[in-house]
């Protein structure tokens, strides 16, 4: 019974740290409302954090594991493990020279990256996120150490630390926020400069370890004569390319937002943060499912591929849409749980509240981009993903600045949840073009009972907040009362009807959920006994 879910386990593992992690994300973004509001620091925050975000997306989620994970699993199996160990380090200390080189170059001239990421700030707000450009720029390097220890530790099944290295970041730059009133935005400047060496000095340490069980040293030689150095450098060009798609989204964004008043940044930004924490079980879900894809591709397993691709699939859509309900019918009172104290105000929080509405929208589109890509990746189809990317970067630099004009974040949130939704529809399309009818048959039904159950659970879950509300005596007592109750509410009824209509992913999640609980009453046994 205990193999059948280790990779529930591990996935439920990872789906914990990974939501206390933007947990204390979440903490740090309250902390910056309550400190900063949608002052110029807290615009300038949002733009150069846009530098550690691209940073971390493009090597330590992208590019890095999906490269060195089957370039250390291939060479492992072909040179031996001390080998594979060579040549992912070849690989990530080309990244490294790389990354130094532009880190030093935005030091130097900074401007360029603020003409880019905010045209149109002027005066104090464009002051002070040139300054934080400047810095964050060398928090390239580190990412880069991060990212090379984050593929080895998956190829040695860890995927815990890297959550846990994200989780303690985000602390410390909440802690930074709280403990330095008064001295604008340098304490949170070098707070997120020193979480990204943080983040770094943890992963590489639990790496030193195992590097020696395997006989492998640690160098700082580029190997470009090693084929697998190479291989993986050659690799890495579509990866590259998807970077840069998924990041013009953000940089198209801010710089039309810029444009328009002061706090629009950081309003669109509050609301996308939260819209980060629906995604998070699915988005582990495939993380721990991506080796398995490789493993499968390797030994010509096409169908176990697909079959696996396809539960992990529904699995992680069947997960996302209770959260994505509930946060939906509940985000006024959710916003001015989270937010609304100090410097935030009930305006921001209306403001954020309906953008959050829109972008959650596309939480289905996030969920099946991310399985997806990693499919294809596991297919060696990198460059697919590449050019459907690119394609909605096209759209967004055509459109979003008009439409920024015309209806301002509103009509961006709506553009962004558009394009997600067709980026995601056209992945799908070269990975089961060759299904039968029944197969797409099932699929239509599966979205069609998930898209019912999560409208009707997000109204359970808004009535029962409504009434809950009522018998609360202060607006913040009432706004956690709403939000607690009405997200518990939506949540049980979304699960017992689910179970009700016996849809498969619902039996699995309650069969493992009665195996996990069987095995928690035996090991507090066990140490009861041994006590």
């Amino acid at each position: 019974m205990p193999g059948e879910y280790s990779t529930a386990r591990a996935a439920t593992a990872l789906s914990v740290l990974a939501l206390l992690s933007p947990i204390a994300g979440m903490a740090a973004e309250v902390a910056l409302a309550w400190r900063y509001g949608v002052s110029t620091v807290a615009d300038a925050y949002r733009i150069g954090s846009v530098l550690v975000l691209m940073g971390q997306q493009l090597l330590v989620l992208q590019i890095l594991p999906h490269i060195l994970v089957p370039v250390f699993a291939r060479c492992s199996a072909r040179d031996g493990v001390p080998e594979a160990w060579r040549a992912a380090q070849g690989v990530g200390n080309v990244f490294l020279l790389a990354s130094a080189v532009i880190g030093a170059a935005v030091f130097i001239w900074p401007r360029p990256a603020v003409w880019m990421l905010a045209e149109g700030l002027r005066g104090e707000a464009r002051a002070d996120a040139t300054l934080f450009i400047r810095w964050l720029g060398l928090a390239y390097a580190p990412l880069v150490i991060t990212g090379t220890a984050t593929a080895l530790l998956y190829s040695q099944r860890i995927f815990w630390l890297p959550a846990a290295a994200q989780l303690l970041r985000n602390l410390l730059v909440a802690a930074a926020i709280l403990i330095f009133p008064g001295r604008g935005g340098g304490p949170l400047l070098f707070a997120t400069l020193g979480s990204v060496v943080l983040g770094a000095v943890l992963t590489v340490a639990r790496l030193v370890p195992l590097a020696r069980r395997d006989g492998a040293r640690f160098t700082l030689q580029l190997g470009l004569d090693h084929p697998e150095v190479i291989h993986g450098i050659a690799l890495s060009i579509p990866l590259v390319g998807v970077f840069l798609a998924g990041q013009w989204s953000p940089i198209v964004i801010n710089r039309a937002l810029s444009s328009l008043s002061t706090g629009s940044v950081a309003t669109f930004g509050y609301a996308f943060k939260m819209g980060l924490l629906v995604a998070l079980g699915p988005l582990s879900l495939a993380t721990v499912l991506f080796p398995r894809f490789a493993e499968e591709h390797s030994s010509a397993a096409w169908e176990r591929l697909e079959s696996l691709g396809t539960r992990g699939l529904r699995m992680g859509l069947f997960l996302a849409v209770p959260v994505t309900a509930c946060l939906i019918a509940l985000r006024g009172p959710v916003v001015a749980l989270l937010f609304e104290r100090g410097a935030f105000g009930t305006a921001a929080t209306t403001g954020v509240a309906r953008l959050v509405g829109v972008l959650l929208l596309s939480t289905p589109a996030v969920v099946i981009a991310a399985h997806a890509q990693k499919m294809l990746y596991a297919r060696q189809q990198t460059w697919l993903p590449t050019l459907i990317l690119l394609a909605n970067c096209v759209g967004l630099a055509l459109l979003c600045p008009t439409i920024a004009g015309r209806w301002g974040a509103d009509g961006v949130a709506i553009l962004y949840t558009a394009l997600s939704s067709l980026g995601a529809a056209s992945l799908l399309v070269p990975l089961y073009a060759g299904s039968s009818f029944s197969e797409l048959r099932q699929g239509i039904v599966f979205s069609l009972q998930l898209t019912g159950l999560g409208a009707a659970s997000g109204w359970v879950g808004a009535m029962l907040g409504a009434i809950i509300s009522h018998a609360a005596s202060s607006p913040s007592l009432s706004s956690f009362l709403t939000a607690v109750g009405g997200c518990v509410g939506a949540c049980a009824a979304y699960l017992s009807a689910s179970v009700a209509l016996s849809i498969p992913e619902a039996v699995a999640c309650a069969s493992f959920a009665r195996w996990q609980s069987v095995e928690l009453r035996r090991r507090m046994f066990g140490v009861a006994r041994s006590g």
